[in-house]
C-alpha cells in the first residue's frame, strides 16, 4: 500500500520547510505537539498526535494501517493478513522493558484493575484496523500526558518533613510512597520517561477493551546479530535508533543532528567493510540509507547543485572480510572442525588463511 511520512509542524515551520523535501513522498502534516502542550516541552507526543490527526483528518482507503518510527527501515512487504490482523485486535512487538512497569502495576495507577491484564508491551510498530486506530489514538495522546504530566504517580516525592507526599489523583488513590520501576534506561529518578508515549499506546489500547498481539522479530535493532537475510524469514523491519558496529566500524544517526538533505550537498555515509553475518543488518543499514540519499539527490536536487554530481557509494569497501567470531577459533581449527558449516561461518580468518600483511579487511 501507500507510504504517507507525518509531518509536524507549526505554521512558522512550515512556511520555512524545503519544498524539495515535501516532495520525497506523500506528506500529512499537522500541528507540533512537541512546544508548550501539557504545560511542557516534549517530542514524544508527537507520534501520538500524528495519528490522531491523519485518521480523522485524512483516513486512509486501505483497511490495515501499519505505523513505524522514521528512524525505521522496511526491508520487504508485510501482510497484515497473515501476520493475524483483523479488525478489534492491535498487532505490535513484544517491546519487553515495558513489562518492568507493566507487572509494578503502573497501568493500575490509571486505569480499573480489570482492565489491566490488556494491558500489553507492544512498542515500535502496530497494525492497527484503521477503526480501532481511529478509537485509540486520541487517548494515546492523553495518556501520554498524563503520564509525563504528574511523575508522582510513580516517583516518590518527599515532602519537607521527610515523609512521602500523598494527594489525589485522577480516578481516586494517592500519589506512590514508592517508586514504580519503568524499564527506561534513560530516564533520571523523578522525571517524566520519553517511554511515557510507549504507555500511553498500553493505556489507550486497554481503556478501549482492543487487545494487542505481541509479535517477536518483526523488527530488529541494526546491531542485532546474525539476523537472517528477509527472503529468509528474517526481520521485516530494521531500527537504526542506536548504534552498530562493523568492527571498528561504528554508524549512529546521533552523529547527526544538523543533517539536511535538502541542503543538497551530497552527504553520504562512509560504507563499511564487508560484514561479518553478525554485523550484516549494521551494513545494511547503511546501504539502505546510502540508496535512498541517491535517489533523492538524483531525483529532486537542482543539477548545478554538490548532490547532482556526487558519485553515490558502494554498498560495502572493497575486500574480503576476514576475522573470527569466536575466541577458540584457532583451536578448532587445529581440530580439523573447519568442514562443519557453522564453524568456518564463525571461524573465516582461522579456517580460510585469508588474512594476510596486506588484506584490506584482516583483524587480529
Amino acid at each position: 500500500g501507500p507510504i504517507t511520512r507525518l509531518l509536524a509542524c507549526s505554521k512558522q515551520q512550515f512556511d520555512a520547510y524545503p519544498a524539495s523535501s515535501l516532495k520525497m513522498g506523500p506528506t500529512f502534516v499537522h500541528p507540533n505537539y512537541a512546544y508548550n502542550y501539557n504545560n511542557e516541552s516534549s517530542g514524544s507526543y508527537n507520534k501520538p498526535a500524528a495519528v490522531m490527526h491523519w485518521i480523522k483528518e485524512s483516513p486512509p482507503a486501505e483497511e490495515f494501517v501499519l505505523f513505524i518510527d522514521a528512524d525505521m527501515l522496511l526491508r520487504g512487504a508485510i501482510d497484515p493478513v497473515a501476520l493475524g490482523a483483523r479488525r478489534g485486535l492491535v498487532l505490535s512487538e513484544d517491546a519487553s522493558y515495558l513489562n518492568t512497569g507493566i507487572r509494578a502495576k503502573l497501568p493500575q495507577q490509571y486505569i480499573a484493575e480489570e482492565l489491566a491484564p490488556l494491558a500489553k508491551s507492544a512498542g515500535w510498530w502496530h497494525i492497527f484496523h484503521r477503526d480501532d486506530l481511529a478509537t485509540i489514538a486520541p487517548r494515546w495522546l492523553h495518556w501520554c500526558g498524563a503520564i509525563r504530566g504528574d511523575p508522582r504517580r510513580y516517583w516518590r516525592t518527599l515532602g519537607a518533613d521527610g515523609a512521602p507526599v500523598r494527594g489525589p489523583r485522577e480516578g481516586g488513590g494517592e500519589w506512590v510512597s514508592k517508586d514504580i520501576s519503568l524499564g527506561d534506561s534513560y530516564v533520571s529518578r523523578g522525571e517524566a520517561p520519553w517511554i511515557a508515549e510507549m504507555y500511553g499506546y498500553v493505556l489507550a489500547a486497554a481503556e478501549a477493551r482492543i487487545p494487542t498481539q505481541l509479535k517477536h522479530g518483526v523488527v530488529q535493532y541494526s546491531d542485532f546479530g546474525r539476523a537472517a537475510p528477509y527472503a529468509e524469514g528474517g526481520p521485516a523491519i530494521i531500527h537504526y535508533g542506536l548504534h552498530c558496529h562493523v568492527e571498528s566500524y561504528h554508524f549512529t544517526k546521533y552523529d547527526y543532528p544538523a543533517f539536511d538533505i535538502a541542503s543538497c550537498g551530497g552527504h553520504f555515509f562512509r560504507p563499511p567493510s564487508k560484514p561479518s553475518p553478525r554485523q550484516a543488518l549494521c551494513a545494511e543499514t547503511v546501504t539502505l540509507l546510502n540508496r535512498a540519499l541517491c535517489s533523492f539527490y538524483r531525483e529532486q536536487c537542482p543539477r548545478d547543485s554538490p548532490a547532482a554530481a556526487a558519485a553515490c557509494p558502494p554498498a560495502q569497501l572493497e575486500g574480503e572480510w576476514c576475522a573470527n567470531d569466536k575466541e577458540d577459533c584457532a583451536e578448532k581449527a587445529k581440530r580439523g572442525e573447519c568442514s562443519q558449516r557453522d564453524v568456518r561461518a564463525a571461524c573465516v580468518q582461522s579456517c580460510t588463511g585469508c588474512c594476510g600483511d596486506s588484506h584490506p579487511n584482516c583483524l587480529n
